[in-house]
């Protein structure tokens, strides 16, 4: 028996995703000195590192991974920590 492809859980499945995809196009911003993705059930989560006083909001990460990998790679939850700069 085959199954059907216009199932609900079919249209909810989530794809392959990739965390370190969405890592290396968070750490290619400005002022990002790290970033974590990890997938949590079928939520992709960040933990971003910035420097201290960076002008980049969640907001703005979200929408480079999502203009730049698709929704599917954007996080739904990203948390931002500020770096404390070294002195040279």
């Amino acid at each position: 028996m085959r199954r059907s492809t216009n199932s609900a859980e079919d249209k909810n499945a989530m794809p392959d995703i990739d965390p370190r995809l969405t890592e290396k196009c968070l750490q290619a911003q400005p002022e990002v000195v790290k970033a974590s993705v990890w997938l949590e059930g079928n939520r992709l989560l960040a933990l971003v590192t910035v420097l201290e006083g960076a002008n980049i909001s969640r907001r703005q990460l979200q929408s480079a991974c999502r203009t730049e990998l698709g929704a599917p790679y954007t996080p739904v939850s990203l948390d931002l920590i500020q770096a404390k700069r070294k002195a040279a």
